[in-house]
């Protein structure tokens, strides 16, 4: 069963590269904006990489971060391309406090 959230998904990684989220799908909200928040559950501490996400395409995206300690990225979808494209596929770049990277693929879907 598909779990689906609006406006805000949880990323949370260990130590092994384990991922999970709070959702399967997340739908932007009101405002066409997704926070992604990431949790590290071990030793290692992740955080965004500074380019933090490609989008296939990207130009109905823009990104921010949203801290100052990488964990937070808000992401809006113009929703310009709705007809076209209902499903995003984007890809997360994260890396932790020893040089590990991970790359990571929520599933984002047109309000």
């Amino acid at each position: 069963m598909t779990t689906t959230a609006v406006g805000a998904v949880t990323i949370t990684i260990d130590d092994k590269k384990n991922k999970s989220y709070s959702a399967d799908e997340v739908t932007p909200d009101e405002n066409n904006q997704v926070v992604m928040t990431l949790v590290s559950s071990g030793s290692k501490s992740w955080t965004y990489k500074d380019k933090p996400i490609t989008i296939k395409n990207d130009a109905n995206f823009t990104w921010t971060p949203e801290d100052g300690g990488g964990t937070v990225l808000t992401v809006t979808d113009s929703g310009d391309d709705k007809k076209k494209h209902p499903k995003h596929d984007y890809t997360v770049h994260v890396k932790s406090n020893d040089g590990d990277e991970l790359d990571i693929d929520p599933k984002i879907v047109d309000r």
